[in-house]
């Protein structure tokens, strides 16, 4: 079954965002399954959901159209993908990023995938683990394009403690050398396609404080073969 996705960025015209969201509106990269499998982890282009397209207008910083507005698009299917995102001026054989990615089952509960990008000049391989409906565990590791040197890694865990895809709970650990940074989500499903996700990142749970992280938000409206989001960033208030 085709499915065509259509995600428009609201958000960008509604709110000032201090920071890009992920234009295919993924969080962790346990729960990669989709288009977000191109920037959390792409494993998740094994999990067939039939062929997905998306496109993308993100507009700058400041949310206006400007030369650092930029625009996505991306497909994937039968466990190959790709990614574009061309920035303004850019010709229509040379996108400013590129991101191919290649994945498969490994059994029925674990898939594989590795993904090159032009951009940032790396390749990340990454593991999506799924032993029951309501646990998923995903590691990911970024290399250089020799595959030489480590750059970053993510691991993450998703649970669904309601055994329903109604709550969703989860933590993604970002470390290079050591732990960076913890990145905690929940979402919550309302039914009829209308999903609510919020998130934070934050470097330490010592001392910690509400005021000293940003929340990143989601609205999801899923009809099927057409979907759109909404995604907000709530900064931080300390100095």
């Amino acid at each position: 079954m085709h499915i065509f996705i259509i995600v428009t960025s609201l958000a960008s015209l509604l709110f000032s965002l201090d920071t890009d969201p992920d234009p295919w509106n993924g969080y962790s990269v346990s729960t990669s399954e989709s288009l977000d499998s191109f920037t959390f982890n792409p494993a998740g282009v094994a999990i067939d959901h039939g062929s997905e397209t998306g496109y993308y207008f993100a507009p700058d910083e400041n949310g206006e159209i400007s030369n650092k507005s930029a625009f996505y698009m991306a497909n994937k299917a039968n466990g190959l993908g790709y990614s574009l995102k061309y920035n303004r001026g850019d010709k229509l054989f040379n996108a400013t990023d590129v991101n191919i990615t290649f994945a498969g089952q490994i059994n029925r509960s674990m898939s594989f995938g590795a993904n090159w990008s032009k951009e940032s000049k790396s390749i990340s391989t990454g593991l999506l683990y799924r032993p029951i409906n309501y646990l998923s565990i995903g590691i990911v590791s970024s290399f250089d394009e020799e595959l030489e040197d480590f750059q970053s890694g993510r691991l993450g865990i998703a649970v669904r403690p309601l055994l329903s895809d109604l709550l969703t709970v989860g933590a993604d650990v970002l470390y290079t050398n050591q732990v960076d940074s913890y990145a905690p989500f929940l979402e919550l499903s309302i039914g009829n396609g209308i999903s609510i996700r919020s998130q934070f990142y934050t470097e330490t749970f010592e001392n910690f404080t509400f005021d000293d992280i940003s929340f990143i938000s989601s609205i999801n409206l899923d009809f099927g073969k057409t979907g759109f989001y909404i995604n907000k960033l709530n900064p931080n208030t300390a100095e």
